[in-house]
């Protein structure tokens, strides 16, 4: 509840009880100063006042509110999950080996990868509430903007086969997602908390959107390791985020990737 709130509810709390003072004992007794009688029936006249224009507040304004925020956080809820997601998209990808990433380049054949892959080498119950910044920075020393993605892209009905998508389009595509599910949120400001719209506004201004963004496409073999920094910013936010509303990255379940990705990694069966 605002502080605001709080202090209406709090003085028609003060104000009751100065209505129940006054009637029953205050009123009974002689005057203690000249004009206390007076002082008291304006007194007691603005408590009424104020009780009566709070229970209109209450019928006209807070219960109707109240309900429709409700409503309203169920929607965001929604979306917040959503973000969630796919961000712990990202997260599961940082425990990638360099055998994975070799083998999405090209530079090491299927054959010698699945002798290289073990399914056990991967991190089992990590605690995405608390990934190490060192892992994070060793992902983006792993990658490049143009090095070929965990994900293909499946080509228009009718053609064959899938498309290669970088990781620079990888990871563009899970910014704008994650950015058109804050705007939706941000577009009912008028319901949302001052503290939520706080952390929706740093996410959606963070450091971390803006680089991705200002990458060029065409940019050749570009180590995005500088991205480290500003995504171990934007992984804080994310922890705030599901913290303030009650979630948390170990028990979001991730859903698989859209109709529009195949995923790369692991050797064929």
């Amino acid at each position: 509840m605002k502080t605001l709130e709080k202090a209406t509810f709090i003085l028609f709390f003060i104000f009751l009880l100065d209505i129940f003072i006054y009637k029953i004992w205050l009123i009974k007794i002689p005057e203690v100063f000249p004009k206390a009688y007076e002082l008291g029936e304006i007194t007691y006249n603005l408590a009424l006042a104020y009780i009566a224009s709070f229970m209109f507040y209450l019928l006209v304004t807070y219960w109707p509110q109240k309900k429709q925020k409700e409503h309203v956080y169920e929607y965001v809820n929604h979306k917040v999950e959503l973000i969630l997601y796919n961000f712990k998209d990202i997260l599961e990808l940082t425990s990638l080996t360099e055998a994975d990433i070799n083998f999405l380049n090209g530079k090491i054949s299927e054959e010698d990868y699945t002798k290289q892959f073990d399914i056990h080498s991967y991190p089992r119950g990590r605690d995405y509430d608390n990934i190490s910044d060192q892992e994070i920075i060793n992902f983006f020393n792993r990658i490049s903007y143009q090095g070929v993605g965990p994900v293909s892209k499946l080509l228009p009905a009718g053609s064959l086969g899938t498309d290669i998508v970088t990781w620079g389009e990888y990871l563009l595509e899970n910014v704008n997602i994650s950015n058109k599910l804050v705007t939706d949120i941000l577009n009912l400001l008028p319901l949302i908390e001052a503290e939520h719209v706080t952390i929706f506004s740093k996410i959606q201004d963070s450091p971390y959107y803006y680089r991705i963004r200002s990458i060029s496409p065409h940019s050749t073999d570009l180590s995005i390791k500088f991205l480290a920094s500003d995504f171990i910013d934007y992984y804080g936010l994310m922890k705030i985020l599901s913290k303030e509303l009650n979630f948390s990255l170990n028990t979001i379940k991730q859903k698989a990737h859209s109709h529009l990705y195949l995923s790369n990694i692991g050797p064929k069966q």
